[in-house]
């Protein structure tokens, strides 16, 4: 079978390469998708569809930088900060 893995490739583009495979492989566990996505910067939000509107919050090639809180969070704690930008950059992210 042809396996997208490049065997004569780069370090970077084999890493690409196996950060992809872990990250549809983690298609059931969004969180952990996420986390990965922001250790290592693969899958490039290049892959993301053009016009997500029909099922995304962001725009195209935006990938979320932060999770919103929880509308519990929202009515039981007077000093939840304001909602803002899921692409708005958490205070610690680059």
């Amino acid at each position: 079978t042809n396996a997208p893995y490049p065997s004569a490739g780069t370090f970077d583009e084999k890493f690409e390469a196996i950060m992809m495979e872990k990250w549809i492989a983690l298609i059931k566990q969004p969180i952990e998708m996420w986390n990965e996505w922001k250790r290592t910067g693969y899958p490039d939000t290049d892959i993301i569809a053009v016009n997500p509107q029909s099922y995304s919050l962001l725009g195209p090639g935006e990938f979320p930088l932060r999770f919103p809180p929880i509308q519990r969070e929202l009515d039981l704690n007077p000093n939840t900060p304001a909602v803002v930008s899921l692409a708005t950059p958490v205070w610690w992210d680059k």
